[in-house]
C-alpha cells in the first residue's frame, strides 16, 4: 500500500469483511494459515501484507481478493477494468519494493485472479502459493529462481505449492502479467 492512511482502510476493509462472514480472528487464522497475531495487526492497520497473504485471507473468507479492495460488494457475471480505473497496488518493506495492478475486477465466483506485476530488480523471498501460476513477460528480463532468463514474450507456468522468485535485469523494470488459478 500507498501510505498508512491506505493501509488503515484496507484492514479496516478486511475486518469488516470478516465480521460480515461471522469469523474470529483465530477462525480466520486457522482457515487461512496466517497467523492470529498478524491478522489482528493487518486490521489494525499496523502491519502491510503481500499480495500472497491477501490471496490466503480472501481464500479462506471464500471471496476474491479484488472484492479486499473494493468498498462496494457489487460483485458481476463479467468486469471490464479501464487502465484509468486498475487499481494500483505499492508495497514496500525490508526485503522488497514492487508494484501491481489488480485485473481480475469483481466478478462472482472468480476461479482466477490475474495480475499485472512490476518485478523489483531486488527480491530474495521465495515464493510458495496453494494455487498454480501462469506468467507472461511483456516487456523487460528476468531471471527465475532457477537461473533460468526470460524476455519479453516468454512465458512460465509454476505448480501449486512449487518455490519461485523473480528479478528484473538490465536497465527496465519488467512487467509480468500474472494468472493464478485457484
Amino acid at each position: 500500500m500507498e501510505n498508512n492512511q491506505a493501509t488503515q482502510k484496507l484492514g479496516k476493509r478486511i475486518k469488516k469483511l470478516r465480521k460480515g462472514k461471522m469469523l474470529t480472528l483465530d477462525a480466520l487464522a486457522q482457515l487461512s494459515g496466517v497467523s492470529k497475531g498478524y491478522l489482528s495487526r493487518i486490521e489494525s492497520g499496523q502491519n502491510d501484507p503481500s499480495y500472497s497473504i491477501l490471496l490466503k485471507i480472501s481464500r479462506a473468507m471464500c471471496i476474491s481478493a479484488s472484492s479486499i479492495f473494493d468498498e462496494e460488494d457489487n460483485a458481476a457475471p463479467y468486469s471490464i477494468t479501464r487502465v484509468a480505473d486498475r487499481k494500483r497496488h505499492a508495497y514496500k518493506n525490508d526485503i522488497r519494493e514492487y508494484v501491481q495492478w489488480d485485473l481480475s475486477g469483481n466478478v462472482v465466483n472468480k476461479k482466477m485472479e490475474t495480475q499485472l506485476l512490476e518485478i523489483p530488480f531486488v527480491d530474495k523471498t521465495i515464493y510458495e502459493h496453494d494455487d498454480e501460476r501462469f506468467f507472461y513477460i511483456l516487456s523487460g528480463t528476468v531471471r527465475c529462481i532457477n537461473g533460468e532468463v526470460l524476455d519479453a514474450g516468454d512465458t512460465m507456468y509454476v505448480s501449486q505449492n512449487t518455490p519461485h522468485c523473480a528479478t528484473s535485469l538490465g536497465d527496465e523494470v519488467a512487467k509480468v502479467l500474472i494468472v493464478c488459478c485457484k
